[in-house]
């Protein structure tokens, strides 16, 4: 499978309404780290869990901008949607094996701590 096509596939598991975790866990390498503005993991299994922690009930949407492919390097650009609205985001991905080793995350969190209360 090629690069393009292991992040498109988590793509469309995480971004199905409610994330498909059990999906998503399968496309991680177990050594997965995860790096973004508000949330960080060690571990594909970490990683799971923080999700859980958002609640059973997260909506996960967004419209697919670009998906961009450098080899073992792939980044998407696309924006998320909920209910602060539209934010862009900056996501790249590292493959090995088929599956995703380390994913970076880019956007301005602003919009979320305000709607978290948290914003100034």
């Amino acid at each position: 499978m090629s690069s393009k096509s292991v992040v498109k596939k988590y793509l469309a598991a995480f971004f199905s309404g409610g994330p498909d975790l059990k999906a998503v866990h399968a496309l991680l390498t177990k050594d997965f780290t995860f790096q973004g503005p508000l949330m960080t993991a060690s571990s594909a299994d970490d990683f799971i869990e923080q999700l859980k922690g958002m609640g059973p009930g997260m909506e996960m949407h967004a419209d697919i901008l670009h998906v961009i492919d450098k080899s073992d390097c792939v980044a998407a650009l696309y924006d998320f949607m909920g209910p602060e609205g539209k934010i862009s985001f900056s996501e790249w991905y590292w493959i090995r094996d088929d599956k995703i080793s380390a994913i970076k995350l880019h956007y301005d969190p602003r919009p979320l701590l305000e709607a978290m209360g948290m914003g100034q």
